[in-house]
């Protein structure tokens, strides 16, 4: 099995770097996997639907830079008193967020906690005790753990869950959990220190879910509800991606977290990462610009592009609409919540 978990040599990435914008963040991008040049297509309420994938032709005229870089934000160490606890949590809001609730003698001593996920090419990691590594907890201790840029290509999401490493048995065990694939999270409990990973069961044997690297533009800002403003994403060469809200369209003041592609498929996230969860609603439906400059479109016809939304309860694509102006690559419409979009032929 410890094979499996060895095979990264086969996926290769190149690193792009993205244009700089205006009062956001950048985010590098990684190249998908080469099984991403296949078509990828959606299920929907209408049926089966293709995603736009992204000309990487065009990608050459696009003005590009790099990220400033800071601290490893996948691996947080804390030292914690067993009667008080903490919550410790690594990650950012264009990778996912991972979290580690650990309550009041969920310790069985004061230690010094070590939580690392998500590296460079796989959704792996540990939860451990420096003091006592792969010790037991008191108590179950619950986790949230992402894979939200996991490259799921040919990958079935249903067969997903969160395993531990035993070391006794030099086995890869499953964890009974709650698989949240709208926002591309696995909530469980865990009863021991040591290595965690999210597999998929194919064909009897674990597959490693691989990370895609974060292919978009991202911007997070803080907006008051009685004073509205602008998100905006992209970039001139890009195209730019605009959600704006007047007073009083949000339920509070809330940062808002808006991603949209630049690389690999036009398919992208408008969610609010304070306050409440995906889904939540807005007062008053908003303006929204999606991008859709750099698109591969092949044989479809512009006139036939809309924007669908992923319904978390159904598991599917719905479609929304949209008004397209082909002159500027754009398609706006009108949203009532956060979701996850993507732009397709309806």
């Amino acid at each position: 099995m410890k094979e499996v978990i060895r095979k990264q040599s086969f996926w290769m990435f190149a690193t792009l770097f993205l244009s700089a914008m205006i009062g956001c963040d950048i985010s590098t991008p990684i190249t998908p996997a080469d099984s991403e040049k296949q078509a990828k297509t959606i299920s929907s309420n209408i049926g089966e639907i293709p995603l736009l994938k992204v000309d990487r032709s065009k990608l050459k005229g696009v003005s590009l830079s790099k990220k400033s870089s800071k601290d490893n934000i996948n691996v947080v160490e804390a030292f914690i008193k067993a009667d008080k606890g903490e919550k410790l949590e690594v990650g950012e809001g264009q990778t996912g967020k991972s979290k580690v609730d650990i309550k009041k003698h969920d310790l069985p001593f004061d230690m010094t906690i070590t939580f690392e996920w998500a590296n460079e090419v796989t959704y792996q990691g540990s939860i451990d005790a420096n003091e006592a590594p792969g010790s037991v907890l008191n108590h179950p201790v619950k986790v949230e753990l992402t894979y939200k840029w996991a490259d799921l290509i040919g990958v079935n999401e249903d067969h997903l869950s969160l395993y531990f490493y035993n070391p006794d048995t030099d086995t890869w065990e499953i964890i009974a959990g709650d698989l949240n694939q709208g926002a591309k999270r696995i909530r469980a409990e865990i009863t021991r220190f040591g290595q965690y990973a999210i597999f998929e069961i194919k064909d009897g044997e674990l597959a490693e879910v691989f990370k895609r690297g974060i292919n978009t533009y991202y911007v997070s800002k803080f907006i008051k509800n009685k004073s509205g403003g602008k998100v905006e994403v992209g970039g001139k060469d890009a195209g730019k991606c605009k959600i704006e809200f007047k007073k009083n369209d949000l339920p509070e003041d809330m940062t808002i977290e808006f991603q949209w592609a630049a690389d690999g498929y036009l398919e992208g996230l408008l969610s609010n990462v304070e306050f409440g969860p995906e889904g939540t609603e807005f007062n008053n439906p908003v303006k929204v610009e999606f991008s859709y400059r750099l698109a591969d479109l092949g044989d479809i016809d512009e006139d036939d592009l809309r924007v669908f939304y992923y319904n978390e309860d159904t598991g599917e694509w719905e479609l929304i609409g949209g008004e397209v102006d082909k002159k500027e690559k754009i398609i706006r419409v009108l949203l009532k919540h956060f979701s996850r979009y993507a732009i397709s032929k309806a």
